[in-house]
Order: structure tokens, then sequence, then C-alpha cells
């Protein structure tokens, strides 16, 4: 007889890891789309797996972490969807460059944060801090994954008002030496 072929369907497997609030799975399930040349050619599992990003960043961002933790986010999660994001971004598909512009994409996830910080400012002034330290850290993260000329294009889109000096200084003196050693 005739062999039967497995299909994963991918875009239902992320909606449901979604669903179940398992963000992991969700990571590696886009990561599987992004790296997978054959799903590259389909242009709406490409947005599906960028959605599933965002979905996962703003769960990752509205998470409180415990006090113990240095970080207001959950970092290893938001590392590796920044690592997927550079990911669409060093590919040499097509479909990513037409599909996908990483600074656009970053610029969503730092407007993320300043939502958080109007919602916080409105409750107190101390979840306030904690939300302008969240685009402080994530920047930091930005500038430690993504490519140093992604962190710049994406730092000169932005209004950095909510982010203090001293954290954009940092930012930049990251972009610098990372651009040095490349």
């Amino acid at each position: 007889g005739g062999r039967s072929m497995y299909v994963r369907d991918l875009p239902f497997l992320i909606d449901t890891s979604i669903e179940i609030k398992e963000y992991p799975l969700t990571l590696n399930l886009a990561n599987e789309i992004i790296t997978n040349s054959t799903s590259l050619n389909d242009h709406d599992i490409l947005i599906k797996a960028v959605q599933s990003l965002h979905n996962v960043a703003r769960e990752c961002l509205k998470e409180k972490q415990n006090q113990e933790e240095s970080s207001p986010f959950d970092s290893v999660l938001m590392r590796q969807i920044l690592v997927l994001f550079n990911k669409i971004a060093s590919s040499p598909a097509a479909v990513c460059k037409e599909t996908v512009d990483v600074c656009v994409e970053l610029g969503i996830l730092l407007d993320e944060c300043q939502e958080q910080h109007s919602e916080a400012e409105a409750e107190s002034e101390t979840a306030s801090d904690s939300a302008s330290s969240k685009e402080g850290s994530l920047l930091s993260l930005i500038s430690e994954t993504m490519a140093p000329s992604d962190t710049l294009q994406t730092l000169s889109n932005r209004s950095l008002d909510s982010v203090s000096k001293a954290k954009i200084v940092s930012t930049l003196r990251t972009c610098l030496k990372r651009g040095a050693e490349e």
C-alpha cells in the first residue's frame, strides 16, 4: 500500500500551546516555522509565528515576577523571543524580509511596556516604577540579543521619556561594544 504522510498542523499547535499557557512549547513551534524552509514558503504561517511571539511577549511582560528575581519579567522567555525575531531578521528567505520588519516588531514590544507603564501610573507610584524598569530591562535585553543596527534603528524611532538616561547610555554602550566585535 501507499505510505501515508504525517503532517503537523503548526498553526493549530501554536494556538493550542498559547491556550494552555505552554509558552516554551509555543516558542519551540515558532522556531520550527522560522527555521523550516517549507513553512517559510507560506506567508500566513510566518504571520502566525510572529503573532505567537507577540502573544507570549505580552504575557511575559504582564507576569509579576517573584521579588528575588532582578528582572521585572521572565528574561529567559523574553530572550528566546528576541532570538527568534533575530532569526527572522537574518533569514535569507524573501518572505521574512517582505513580511517582518524586526525594528517595528521590537517597537511593538516596547510599546507594550509603555502601555503597562501608563496603566500602572494610574494605579500607583510603585507600580509605575516597576513598569518603567520593565521598559529599561527590555531595552537592555534587546541590546544584548539583537543586531546592534536593529537596536539602534529601534531606539531612533522612539521617544524614551519613561526610560532613565543611565539605561539609555548603557544600551548604547552595549550596542557599540557588540558592533565593534562584529
